[in-house]
Formats: structure tokens, C-alpha cells, sequence
């Protein structure tokens, strides 16, 4: 079952098809190019392509005749999401009918994704044997001799905890310049290295961000829980939505610090998610956890209106 934006659209008239080797086999027995849509239900900008371009009559009726078109949700689907994902949701690969990847684009409005779509039919239909010769060259059997995987080396856990304290923000806790996650599984780690090395550093990062988040505009005030990510360093540009797998991270990460610092704070802050997580993503009816908390955009039209013109 796809799920699409709960605001009026037309993406359901494009033919969706799931991920799977059924898919490719009609891509190379109608000669089309594959369009995969990877999006989350969630997002804001994945509900304003529904609502906009993918809402087109133009860009439908291109993607019905010239592609075979696959949606795949990210959180069904890590695997996919994993290996196409290019700066986020909407991420949208073209592949060729044997898997090759052509290109990836994010949100576009409706005129400059139809270029895109006449663009990629007119290469392929011009290239059409290059490709296929491509993808026959990569069909060859492994060797009998291939060696296994290579094993983890112990060195790697410092050189990704030395890359990742390279990007701490010391002023506003974090990870980056700009845009900050929340990143629980990043705490995770640098707790790990504190425990193994004693290093106070780690510990006081996570702190230092622990404290920056639930100060800021990041957490919800009124009904509790912390948004995904804020467009600014100093958490006061939250984009708001809620996951889960977010609150379960964090959930984890106050109750390290809290056995860590004996901060009681930590610990207040540790029953604050649980309460959020008890009353908001929780169903009363039995149901264990609601994946995510939506913000519904009243009218999101991202500069056009909701039939993409």
C-alpha cells in the first residue's frame, strides 16, 4: 500500500509499482527507464511534491508512458533508502531497466522535473545500446577465488569518533555549522568512548547538546517531544516533526548521562520523553507506537497551486 500526502493530490494516478525484481523485468521488456521515488510521510517537501509536481498532468502522463515508476518509503525500506538517498527526501533515482544508476534530484517544481523527465527518455532512447552493452560487461560471474570481506580495523572506531569530534560545535552542542540533528546514535558512540578511554571530552559533548536541545526551540513546550532538526546551529529553527526512532535514541542517551553524571536533571528529562512517548505516540487502543508525530501544512503549496500549475 503507498501512502501519499493527506492533502488533497493526484500522485496516486501515477502507475506505482514496488521495489522488486518484477519491476525491472517490465522496465527491460517495455524499454523504459525506471524512476524511484524514495520519500518519507513525514516530510514536508515529500507531501508538497504529491501536492505539486507529482500532481502535474504533464508530469503523470510522462511518467506513465516513458518510465516505470517505483515509490518506496524510507522507513519500510532502509535498504533502499541506505543506497539512493542523496540529501535527503524526496530523493528520486533514475535507474536503467538492469539497475544502472543515471542520476538523482530532490524536490523540483513541475516544468523543471518534466525537463528532467523529457531530458533522461530522449538520452536513453539516444544511447539505448551503450547501456545495455554497460550492463552485459557487468554481468560476469565472481571468481571462485574472491576473498572474504575485510574485517573492521580497531583503528577505525578513533578515526570515526576523531571525524566526528572534529565537527562537534563546542558553543551550541551538535554536529556541523548549520543545520543540526539530533543524532542520537552519534551521542551513543562518544558515550562508548568515554566509558572505554575516560576521556571527559566525549561525556561533556554530550551533555554540553543534551542541555543546548532541551533549552531550545527544538523541544516542544507544549506537548513535549523534540522535533527532527532545526535549519539553524543555535536549535531555534526547528522543523517539526517528531520521529520515534529519534525519541527511543534520545531516551537512551539522557538515561546514559544520567547513570554517567548522576545529573538529576538527566534524569527528569529522561521521564519527560517517556511521557511524551506515552501520551502522544502511543495508541490507546492497544496499538504499541505511532512511527512519527506529523506537521500537517494547512496549505502547502511551495510556490505553486495544488495541481502543480
Amino acid at each position: 500500500m503507498f501512502r501519499f500526502s493527506p492533502n488533497p493530490n493526484k500522485a496516486n494516478l501515477v502507475n506505482w509499482r514496488e521495489w522488486g525484481q518484477e519491476a525491472f523485468d517490465a522496465a527491460q521488456q517495455q524499454d523504459k527507464l525506471v524512476m524511484l521515488y524514495i520519500g518519507a510521510f513525514w516530510c514536508g517537501f515529500c507531501q508538497g511534491m504529491d501536492e505539486t509536481t507529482l500532481s502535474n498532468d504533464e508530469t503523470i502522463t510522462l511518467l506513465n508512458a516513458y518510465f516505470i515508476s517505483i515509490r518506496v518509503e524510507n522507513a519500510q525500506r532502509p535498504d533502499i533508502d541506505a543506497r539512493y538517498n542523496q540529501d535527503g527526501w524526496p530523493s528520486i533515482a533514475f535507474l536503467t531497466p538492469w539497475g544502472d544508476h543515471l542520476a538523482t534530484v530532490n524536490y523540483m517544481p513541475p516544468d523543471e522535473f518534466c525537463n528532467v523527465l523529457a531530458h533522461l527518455h530522449q538520452t536513453y532512447q539516444d544511447q539505448q545500446e551503450e547501456f545495455r552493452a554497460a550492463a552485459l560487461n557487468q554481468q560476469t560471474p565472481q571468481s571462485a577465488t574472491a576473498q572474504p570481506p575485510a574485517r573492521l580495523r580497531a583503528s577505525a572506531v578513533s578515526e570515526i569518533v576523531n571525524t566526528l569530534m572534529d565537527m562537534a560545535d563546542p558553543v551550541n552542542g551538535g554536529y556541523g555549522p548549520d543545520h543540526k540533528f539530533l543524532h542520537p546514535e552519534a551521542h551513543d558512540l562518544l558515550l562508548y568512548r568515554h566509558e572505554t578511554t575516560s576521556e571527559s571530552k566525549f561525556l561533556d559533548h554530550v551533555t554540553l547538546t543534551l542541555d543546548k536541545m532541551r533549552n531550545s526551540a527544538t523541544y516542544d513546550s507544549e506537548v513535549g517531544g523534540y522535533f527532527r532538526y532545526s535549519s539553524k546551529a543555535d536549535w531555534s529553527e526547528p522543523h517539526r516533526e517528531k520521529l520515534l526512532a529519534d525519541h527511543a535514541g534520545i531516551l537512551m542517551n539522557f538515561l546514559r548521562s544520567f547513570i554517567l553524571t548522576e545529573n538529576d536533571d538527566h534524569r527528569q528529562r529522561a521521564e519527560e520523553v517517556v511521557d511524551f512517548l506515552s501520551s502522544t505516540i502511543s495508541d490507546s487502543s492497544g496499538a504499541p507506537f505511532f512511527g512519527c508525530q506529523d506537521y500537517l501544512r494547512a496549505a502547502p503549496t511551495l510556490g505553486v497551486d495544488s495541481q502543480g500549475r
